[in-house]
């Protein structure tokens, strides 16, 4: 029943690609982090057609639950996949709290029978819930406090929560009888980040790093003018990696940009010492290292990185070999 719990987390994963713009309506206004996996993009890149696809659709042959599962629902992961927006606040596990987004196309008579079924299966760790016209499906381990509640809106939606309020909230924005409005700083860096990326992170950390265990003074004086941070990670025939640190004021930032523009040589020197121990990775780190690039725009510091196909195939190379031998 494992492959089955795996293949409903499948199904409840289906989404198709949504602008930032219509989904942050949907989350709640005390949201702190935003992640989003674009997981249709990534099955149409190069490097999931090159080195991942045979490898994926074999184990899904091979595994018949998966099958199945693909029958009662109708669902095919390696089409109907799309986007997956998380969302979550909360400063410590007490006080955490999540909503997940899940838009797609698909049969809700048909996702309903498999989640009822699986209900009857895993009697532990599925049940359902009803409250009034609305029903949830409530997933949790025997021996773990938290859970959480799904459900199937309509042919264009599901959502998942840690709480059933969170999910009946999340239908209530979405209805336009609730508002949900998230902090300026959060709808900020999700206006900059690519949100066709095939990974991105966004997340407010203002007031949230003085408790961090962090042992250097000054690294934790530089940790705390840090108020935001975004991450684009996007696949496709290169891997692309974008990472933005929005911080106190401008000054901070020339200052907190200098300091990374400083690694870069760095980042060279260590690859010319390691390339001496592994003579075939020198190639494709250099041609990883000489992309790197900082900037400063106001009171953001950039980051980019892209790791380029021939790095890419030279280092899959490397990995299929040592796994050969």
């Amino acid at each position: 029943m494992r492959r089955m719990m795996l293949c409903l987390a499948l199904g409840f994963a289906v989404v198709l690609p949504v602008q930032a713009a219509d989904f942050t309506k949907l989350l709640p206004s005390e949201t702190e982090a935003v992640m989003t996996f674009n997981m249709k993009q990534l099955v149409a890149s190069g490097i999931y057609d090159k080195y991942l696809k045979e490898r994926v659709e074999k184990m899904i042959d091979d595994s018949k639950e998966a099958g199945d599962f693909m029958k009662m629902t109708g669902l095919d992961p390696l089409t109907d996949i799309g986007r997956i927006i998380i969302s979550g606040s909360g400063s410590d596990p007490s006080s955490m709290s999540a909503v997940v987004l899940v838009e797609g196309k698909f049969d809700p008579a048909k996702l309903n029978a498999a989640m009822a079924e699986a209900a009857k299966k895993e009697k532990d760790k599925i049940s359902v819930v009803q409250d009034g016209d609305l029903t949830m499906y409530k997933m949790s381990q025997p021996d773990s406090d938290t859970a959480l509640f799904a459900t199937i809106v309509d042919e264009g939606m599901m959502v998942m929560a840690t709480s059933k309020d969170l999910v009946k909230d999340t239908l209530a924005r979405r209805a336009g009888t609730k508002k949900g409005t998230i902090s300026k700083e959060l709808a900020g860096v999700l206006r900059k980040i690519d949100d066709k990326a095939t990974m991105t992170m966004a997340f407010v950390t203002k007031g949230k790093t003085e408790a961090l265990p962090i042992p250097q003074p000054e690294v934790a004086k530089i940790v705390e003018k840090i108020h935001t941070i975004s991450v684009a990670l996007d696949v496709t025939k290169d891997v692309s990696l974008n990472i933005g640190v929005g911080v106190d004021d401008e000054d901070s930032a020339k200052e907190l940009g200098e300091q990374l523009a400083a690694v870069v040589p760095q980042a060279k020197s260590m690859v010319a010492l390691f390339a001496i121990q592994q003579p075939k990775l020198k190639k494709p780190l250099n041609d990883i290292v000489n992309t790197l690039k900082t900037a400063v725009d106001g009171q953001v510091i950039s980051l980019k990185m892209v790791i380029p196909s021939s790095a890419v195939d030279a280092l899959m190379n490397m990995l299929k070999d040592n796994i050969e031998n």
